[in-house]
């Protein structure tokens, strides 16, 4: 609604302290809901919003260094390939206050080695388009480096059983949530709405635990879950170790059908 696109002007705003002069990079697709999460707050504090064709790591350094670029924001791949390209230099990217990371978990090897080039500028945001965020803040990365944050002001968030009911901290549960831009339903479909929205909750279908502090840790996606012998198997543990290996920059591990286990990962 137009509503909830006028809460992403302010929301991100705040949230990645944007101000009139900032210069936003945006080098991906403007037809992804990711891309108003700074474009909005771009426009409605008027600053200036770079857009490139398309993803381009070496054109995208140049930008950030020829332009004084504040603020940027990519998905994992992107992040990867800024790191690996040939001009990447983090001295003449000094300009920069933000490096944000959406849409995927970023593996902590990745999250490490932008956090040692460029420290004290790393966000993280998980959400769902529908209407539901955390931002890990660059200031709390050092403490909390393997959470995806805590929900920004107005927004509320728990993580449930099976039965909806709370789980107390370190226990894995369903991530739902609520706050301002959350959808008031799907177009012309009642039936994933009901699904998706339950007394005012929206349901994500992620699983993760809050800390003591509220930070959110992702776990897995619930269908992505793999029971091997009556045990839990979350693809995202054996995804950190996989890539720590020199020879893999990218993993991705689901379950198969086995005789002996019922479900066994494979990478």
């Amino acid at each position: 609604t137009h509503a909830i696109r006028y809460a992403y002007c302010t929301i991100f705003a705040a949230s990645y302290r944007m101000t009139p002069e900032s210069v936003v990079l945006h080098t991906g697709s403007l037809v992804f809901n990711g891309a108003f999460l700074t474009m909005m707050p771009a426009m409605f504090l008027g600053a200036t919003f770079i857009l490139h064709k398309q993803f381009d790591a070496e054109h995208q350094i140049e930008t950030i260094a020829e332009e004084k670029v504040t603020h940027t924001k990519m998905v994992p791949s992107q992040i990867i390939a800024m790191l690996n390209a040939p001009n990447f230099d983090p001295a003449q990217m000094q300009s920069l206050e933000m490096v944000g990371s959406v849409g995927a978990p970023l593996h902590l090897e990745h999250k490490e080695a932008l956090n040692q080039a460029l420290p004290g500028r790393f966000y993280e945001l998980y959400g769902l388009t529908e209407g539901f965020v955390t931002i890990l803040d660059k200031l709390d990365y050092d403490a909390k480096k393997s959470s995806v944050g805590s929900p920004p002001p107005f927004f509320e968030m728990r993580i449930v059983d099976t039965a909806g009911n709370d789980v107390p901290p370190h226990t894995v549960g369903e991530i739902v949530g609520r706050g301002p831009i959350t959808m008031p339903g799907y177009y012309k479909r009642p039936d994933l709405t009901a699904n998706a929205l339950r007394d005012g909750w929206l349901h994500s279908g992620d699983l993760g635990y809050v800390d003591e502090d509220g930070f959110l840790y992702l776990v897995d996606r619930q269908k992505d879950l793999i029971i091997s012998g009556g045990v839990n198997v979350y693809p995202r543990d054996i995804e950190e170790i996989v890539v720590q290996h020199p020879a893999v920059q990218e993993a991705a591990v689901f379950g198969i059908p086995d005789e002996k286990w019922g479900e066994t990962p494979i990478a």
